[in-house]
């Protein structure tokens, strides 16, 4: 007997979002052969108007099985599936955040007891590590507890080793060395895999220049461009710059990702000077150049602090929506960047920003 055979709750936790929807994915492929051709799967999130007791109570009509995916989170500031380098934006809405999606949760819970035999319920739980405790101790021993650690160093490396082999990559020791220097930004990984793996087909083999001149994880010079045409109010270009990176492979969430990494490195930089620290101190910090320090400070005496606060909510306000089926990536992306050109005009405008 399987686990979810014997057991219909499942709370799975993680801090890095991408491998938590893959533990995810998993789950619900192992449920669905339960029942396949005749499975229904809801998906549900905080703000999404549903009647819960009813999703939970009533079995479903015209199939055997329904399975109830509810999204639960935690990870506010976290932008790359890890905790950020500077948290600052995220301290000053977290506490409210995480209020609203723990009262969410247990509104899930407190709706879920007693549940309908033909139903399973998964709950997905992105959090950083510290929170783990603080949700799985509101549930009861009816449900199965998944907790995924975080995959850093030696545990990163051998993530991308597995995924490398399994794309079906020869060279994948090679491969998992040269990826495991990017970072922890897993989605981005494996769209790089796949494509090394199509490369491998072509070329017949892989060398370091190869993968030196194709991987583009690396575009933070392109996205330094569409946010400095956005942050000084040129449109023409900054669409221009982020129709050329869709077009090179980044697709929307990947931008707004980067995106939000440049915003949080200006309130950083911005902190940093009103405090005192020397130009080259910062840039020593950020491993940046100082030309790159005296371009911030530079926007930061043009903009208010508020601005790039409300920039940064326009962005998570666009992931938000993409994941729960609102926008579509590509679209979104644009909506959001005409949001962010009106917040850097000359002149105060109101945006909404639905957050």
């Amino acid at each position: 007997m399987t686990l979810l055979q014997s057991i219909r709750k499942v709370m799975i936790c993680g801090s890095q979002e991408y491998i938590l929807e893959q533990k995810v994915s998993e789950i619900v492929d192992e449920i669905s052969r339960r029942a396949p051709g005749n499975f229904e799967l809801v998906k549900l999130a905080r703000g999404v108007d549903e009647d819960l007791y009813t999703i939970f109570h009533e079995a479903p009509l015209f199939v055997s099985l329904r399975l109830i995916l509810c999204r639960v989170d935690l990870g506010v500031g976290s932008h790359t599936g890890t905790a950020s380098s500077f948290d600052f934006v995220s301290r000053a809405k977290e506490e409210s955040v995480r209020k609203a999606e723990l009262k969410w949760l247990d509104d899930v819970i407190e709706n879920s007891k007693d549940i309908s035999e033909s139903l399973y319920l998964v709950v997905a739980v992105y959090a950083p590590v510290w929170l783990y405790d603080t949700v799985i101790n509101r549930i009861s021993q009816e449900w199965h507890i998944i907790r995924l650690n975080e995959l850093k160093g030696s545990k990163q490396k051998t993530w991308i080793l597995e995924r490398a082999k399994a794309a079906g990559i020869k060279d994948a020791q090679m491969v998992a060395e040269f990826l495991s220097t990017f970072g922890t930004n897993f989605r981005e990984i494996d769209s790089e895999l796949a494509k090394i793996a199509v490369l491998e087909q072509v070329e017949g083999k892989l060398s370091l220049p190869l993968l030196q001149d194709v991987v583009s994880l690396d575009q933070e010079p392109d996205i330094w461009k569409a946010w400095e045409a956005t942050v000084s109010g040129n449109a023409s270009l900054a669409f221009d710059q982020i129709q050329k990176l869709i077009a090179r492979g980044m697709n929307g969430l990947r931008i707004a990702n980067r995106l939000s990494g440049q915003i949080e490195n200006y309130l950083y930089i911005g902190l940093a000077i009103k405090q005192g620290e020397g130009v080259d101190k910062i840039a020593k910090e950020l491993d940046v150049k100082e030309f790159y320090i005296r371009k911030v400070q530079e926007r930061m005496a043009s903009s208010s602090i508020e601005s790039f606060i409300k920039a940064l909510a326009v962005l998570k306000d666009y992931e938000w929506k993409v994941k729960t089926g609102q926008i579509t990536e590509d679209l979104g992306i644009f909506v959001a960047i005409s949001k962010l050109l009106l917040l850097f005009m000359a002149k105060p405008v109101e945006v909404e920003l639905d957050v």
